[in-house]
C-alpha cells in the first residue's frame, strides 16, 4: 500500500464545487484507505495499492459521475511530495506569496509569454516536478498567475507553498515518515 495525495484542479476556485465530505466518500467507494482532506480546495490523501495512473482514471471517472463535469486530478506519492517542496527554489517570508504549479505534463517553458506577464516583483522559476512562482504582492493579483498554464504549456494546479509543505508533512505522518 501507497500513500498518494490526489490535487484537484480548480476545485471550489471557480471550478467544480465539491464538497469534502463527499471526496472522501468518493474514495472509499473507490475501496482505498485512510481517506482525508487537508483544507476546502481539493487535496485528498489516501491509501491505495493501484497503480498512479489507475488510481487518477478512477478518481476522475468517479467526480465525472457525480459530478457530470470533469475535474482533473493530479497525484503524488510521498517522495514526490517531498522532492516538489524539496525542490522550491524560494525562500519566502511568507508562504503564501510562493505557488507551485504542479503539472499534468511536460513543462514547455513560453520564456516570452512570461517576460511580458511578469511583475517587477515577481518570480517565476522550474523545477524538475514544478512551476514556481514567487508573487510577494500576492497571487491574486498576479497575471503570471492567471496566465500560467500557458506560460508552462501544459495544465496544472496549482497550490501554495505552505500547503504543499503541510501535504508532505501528512504523507509522512502516516507511516511515522
Amino acid at each position: 500500500m501507497t500513500d498518494y495525495v490526489a490535487l484537484l484542479r480548480a476545485v471550489n476556485v471557480g471550478g467544480v464545487r465539491v464538497a469534502m465530505a463527499d471526496l472522501v466518500s468518493v474514495a472509499d467507494g473507490l475501496g482505498w484507505g485512510e481517506a482525508e482532506t487537508f483544507v476546502n480546495s481539493g487535496n485528498l490523501l489516501f491509501t491505495a495499492a493501484a497503480p498512479q495512473d489507475e488510481l487518477v482514471a478512477a478518481l476522475e471517472g468517479a467526480l465525472l459521475a457525480r459530478y457530470g463535469r470533469e475535474v482533473p486530478v493530479v497525484l503524488r506519492d510521498r517522495a514526490q511530495m517531498r522532492a516538489i517542496v524539496g525542490e522550491c527554489p524560494f525562500t519566502p517570508v511568507t508562504g503564501s506569496h510562493v505557488h507551485g504549479f504542479i503539472p499534468f505534463g511536460p513543462l514547455v517553458p513560453d520564456q516570452a509569454l512570461a517576460g511580458s506577464l511578469r511583475t517587477g516583483s515577481e518570480e517565476l522559476a522550474f523545477t524538475p516536478s514544478a512551476a514556481w512562482l514567487h508573487a510577494p504582492d500576492g497571487v491574486a493579483r498576479s497575471a503570471l498567475a492567471r496566465r500560467i498554464e500557458a506560460v508552462i504549456g501544459t495544465r496544472a494546479t496549482g497550490r501554495n507553498l505552505n500547503s504543499l509543505r503541510k501535504l508532505a508533512d501528512l504523507l509522512d505522518a502516516r507511516r511515522g515518515g
